[in-house]
């Protein structure tokens, strides 16, 4: 996921929160409005105001939990896969990518493609073909790519500990070229994104629409998992058997109205 809040930070999403078929304008009154106007500069905002939905998704998806399995890390891959595949064909054609540092090497489908193709092998077994979420970056707005990529990007971080993990318990011959995508690579260029994110987001209106970006980036990970057969656990169960909240919102597409 992506750069993981301190825990102090960490809020549970507000029990009145509506279902998720809520519009994305709901992620700016949850998110945005809570850093208008502050002096932090554009990624410490980007990380408070996607703080609840990160923390939402470490508690329901259980993704730790189900990499014990081949089978589990499988169903793990497929959910980043039908969440990001979309994005990452959008980030591509966005006519702001090519000044984003290093943007050739931001691409995450290839790799997802790979490993899934080699988990297939190893397992033995195929099952049904892998339905994306549709996606659309509306316009040409640096805010709006760079509000989705900044969770497409943090979910880098999160993957070397789990590429760690999946080689503890299944042995190198398993692949994770896309949890560590980046190897020795991965501080610099998170770094160099955050350095262009910075400068380039320099007023609360930009901060604002990369908000509602990086929020609907974040909530196709509950659209793509509920929908994985792999997965069963009902929504309201964390991985602990708790209750935790529903997210607000799920999203096919960024609107228009809310990129203009």
């Amino acid at each position: 996921m992506s750069e993981s809040p301190d825990s102090s930070s960490r809020s549970r999403l507000p029990a009145s929160a509506g279902s998720r078929d809520n519009t994305v304008a709901d992620a700016v009154g949850q998110g945005a409005a809570a850093t208008h106007g502050s002096t932090a500069n554009a990624m410490a905002q980007l990380k408070a105001a996607t703080a609840d939905l990160h923390a939402a998704v470490e508690e329901t998806m259980a993704i730790s939990t189900r990499l014990a399995t081949l089978g589990g890390y499988r169903d793990v891959l497929r959910m980043f896969y039908r969440a990001f595949a979309a994005i990452d064909g959008e980030i591509a054609r966005h006519p702001a990518t090519t000044s984003v540092p290093a943007s050739e090497r931001r691409r995450v489908r290839p790799s997802l493609e790979a490993d899934l193709a080699e988990l297939d092998r190893l397992l033995g077994e195929s099952i049904e073909p892998l339905e994306v979420l549709p996606c659309q970056l509306h316009g040409t707005d640096p805010a709006i790519l760079l509000g989705a990529m900044y969770v497409v990007e943090g979910s880098s971080l999160g993957g070397q500990v789990l590429g760690r993990h999946v080689r503890e318990l299944h042995g190198r011959d398993v692949p994770f070229s896309y949890l560590t995508r980046y190897g020795d690579d991965l501080g610099p260029l998170w770094r160099s994104f955050g350095d262009f994110v910075n400068a380039t987001l320099c007023d609360d209106a930009s901060i604002s629409r990369a908000i509602v970006a990086a929020r609907a980036t974040f909530a196709r990970f509950f659209t793509a998992d509920s929908s994985e057969t792999g997965h069963q656990r009902e929504w309201g169960q964390s991985a602990e058997g708790a209750t935790a909240q529903r997210p607000p919102f799920s999203i096919t597409a960024i609107p228009a109205q809310e990129v203009r």
